[in-house]
């Protein structure tokens, strides 16, 4: 599975969860969810929500003008 691809597009764009599926291969969403799921760890929906919640704490706190600085500023929030 293409996990890191599949957490790219969650992450950086609002394409339907159907198009994330088709675009790393997979013709079922169902079996992208489970796939993804048993992978990462939770679900592709879940794991949209969490990315925009931490992104949007992330750039509240540290004034963050764009989304990859977002990005940097979410990951030192997980790893602190």
């Amino acid at each position: 599975m293409q996990c890191r691809r599949a957490q790219e597009l969650l992450e950086t764009t609002d394409i339907p969860m159907v198009d994330v599926a088709e675009q790393c291969g997979y013709e079922h969403l169902e079996h992208f969810s489970k796939v993804f799921k048993k992978v990462v760890g939770h679900p592709p929906g879940e794991h949209r929500r969490n990315w925009r919640r931490m992104m949007s704490r992330a750039g509240a706190s540290h004034g963050c003008p764009d989304r990859r600085s977002g990005r940097d500023a979410a990951f030192r929030m997980l790893s602190s």
